[in-house]
C-alpha cells in the first residue's frame, strides 16, 4: 500500500472531515468503527427518522453499502479503462426505490463490510502510477483514483457524524422508556399499567378531570330538580284537600 498518495484538492467539509488521515487506513477502519456505533441499539431505535425527511441510520448504513457498490465500480474503470466516463447517481433515489427496509441493519452492515474488504484488497495490489490515473466524472469533471480515494474516505467520516447525531437525538414526546427488568425478570402487569399511564399526554388527565366534573354538576341538577317536584307534588295535594266538602253538609 502506498504511503504518500498523489496530493489532492478537497472540499472544505471533506478536508476537516479527513484531517490527517491516510485515506486507505480510513476506509479498512470504516465498517468496524460504524458497527461500534450503533450496534447496542434496538431496531425500532435504527430506523427511527431523528427529524422529518432525514435519514435514519438503517437509511444511512444501506446509503453507505450502496456508496461502497458504487467506488467499486469507478475505481476499477479508471484502473483498467483510458479516461473512462464516470456517471454520478441520485443517493436520493437510490434510497426509494431500492429495497432495503426488507433487509436488517446488519445485513446491510455485512454486505459494506464485504465489498469494503474486497475493494481494499484491490487498491492495496495496484501499481503506484495507477493512483495518477483519472476518470471524466459527469458532474465535477477529471478526478484522479488517489481523489475517488480520499472522497470516499471522507464520505465514510461524514456520514459517521450523522449516525452519531442521529442516535444522540432525544426519542419523540409520548414515546414511553420501556421499563428496565430486575434480576432478569419482566415488569408484572402492575408495573406495566403503570408505566402505560405516566406515558399518556396530560391532555388526556384534564379532560378526564373535565367530564368528572361535569358529571358531578350533572346530578346535583337532578338531585335539585327532584326535591323540587316532590315540593310542587305535595303542595298541590294539600290545596285539593281543603277544597274537598266536609262528611254530612248535605242534608
Amino acid at each position: 500500500m502506498p504511503r504518500n498518495l498523489p496530493p489532492v484538492v478537497l472540499s472544505e467539509s471533506y478536508r476537516a472531515a479527513l484531517g490527517d488521515q491516510h485515506p486507505l487506513e480510513c476506509l479498512k477502519k470504516g465498517p468496524k468503527r460504524v458497527r461500534k456505533l450503533w450496534k447496542d441499539e434496538s431496531k425500532k431505535r435504527l430506523r427511527r427518522q431523528p427529524t422529518t425527511g432525514s435519514w435514519s441510520v438503517h437509511q444511512i448504513v444501506a446509503h453507505l453499502c450502496d456508496a461502497e457498490v458504487m467506488f467499486g465500480a469507478r475505481l476499477r474503470f479508471i484502473a483498467a479503462m483510458d479516461r473512462p466516463p464516470i456517471t454520478g447517481w441520485d443517493e436520493n433515489l437510490y434510497a426509494a426505490r431500492l429495497p432495503h427496509e426488507a433487509a436488517s441493519t446488519q445485513e446491510l452492515h455485512d454486505g459494506w463490510t464485504a465489498l469494503r474488504a474486497l475493494n481494499i484488497a484491490l487498491l492495496e495490489r495496484l501499481a503506484p502510477e495507477a493512483w495518477s490515473r483519472v476518470g471524466l466524472h459527469s458532474e465535477r469533471g477529471e478526478e484522479s483514483l488517489s481523489k475517488l480515494v480520499h472522497l470516499h474516505a471522507a464520505h465514510d467520516l461524514v456520514h459517521e457524524a450523522q449516525i452519531a447525531r442521529a442516535l444522540a437525538t432525544k426519542k419523540p414526546v409520548g414515546e414511553a422508556k420501556p421499563k428496565k427488568a430486575v434480576d432478569g425478570q419482566q415488569p408484572g402487569k402492575k408495573e406495566q399499567a403503570k408505566d402505560a399511564s405516566k406515558s399518556e399526554p396530560k391532555s388526556v388527565d384534564v379532560a378526564q378531570k373535565r367530564a368528572k366534573k361535569e358529571l358531578k354538576r350533572a346530578l346535583k341538577e337532578a338531585e335539585k330538580a327532584a326535591r323540587k317536584a316532590a315540593k310542587e307534588a305535595k303542595r298541590s295535594k294539600g290545596a285539593k284537600q281543603g277544597k274537598a266538602e266536609p262528611v254530612g253538609a248535605k242534608g
